[in-house]
């Protein structure tokens, strides 16, 4: 190449060098609008599936998981208002728009926890319960942060786990932390006289008080 090739060559690219702090800078400022309208939408109160901040955000960024997370836990908190069978169609709606971001972002188990809240709270056939706990478990098997909730749905949803994550969720509850293990107490304490199985299938010493009564 000859110098004055040269020299053309670095004034083209002296010509584009702004390419790349414009570049940055529209990025930093879609980042922080998208965050800023997130949580508006996030703050707007849930008394019905629409939430035109959070759905504006979609219908341009749909790939914005941040709003998704924000569309989902508001959703969420519109359903647990309705009757139980008027939840199913926005928590349908959560899990569809939680499904996209376990592929975007495979490695974070807490969407796996959400979708498994979801069909628990849809009533899922227990097929799906227990492919919803295996992905879980799969990505996180040693997550402490996720053993409070998940041991909840797996109690609520004890008829419809295989015997293998039955026998997981007993170890866990055995090991767990005092902090973890006294508010699961009241769940188990609620489930007991729906599923007097549990009596049987979880450590005596922990649920004991609540089967001696049990038939």
């Amino acid at each position: 190449m000859s110098d004055r090739d040269l020299l053309a060559a670095r004034n083209w690219i002296k010509r584009r060098s702004w390419w790349l702090p414009m570049g940055l800078a529209i990025a930093g400022l879609y980042l922080s609008f998208s965050f800023l309208f997130v949580g508006i939408g996030r703050a707007l109160p849930a008394d019905s599936p629409d939430n035109i901040v959070l759905d504006t955000i979609l219908a341009v960024a749909p790939f914005n998981l941040k709003a998704r997370e924000a569309k989902a836990s508001w959703l969420r908190e519109y359903a647990m208002t309705l009757e139980p069978e008027e939840r199913i169609t926005p928590m349908t709606e959560v899990i569809e728009l939680l499904e996209p971001a376990t592929k975007w972002r495979p490695r974070w188990p807490y969407y796996h926890l959400a979708l498994l809240d979801a069909e628990y709270i849809i009533g899922s056939p227990a097929e799906v319960i227990q492919a919803r706990y295996d992905a879980l478990l799969s990505i996180a098997p040693n997550e402490r942060g996720l053993d409070s909730y998940m041991i909840e749905v797996a109690l609520r949803s004890w008829p419809k786990l295989r015997a293998d994550q039955k026998q997981r969720i007993a170890a866990n509850l055995k090991r767990s932390k005092s902090y973890i293990l006294t508010p699961l107490l009241d769940v188990v304490e609620q489930e007991v006289p729906r599923h007097p199985e549990l009596c049987g299938e979880l450590p005596w010493p922990i649920v004991q008080p609540y089967c001696s009564t049990q038939g």
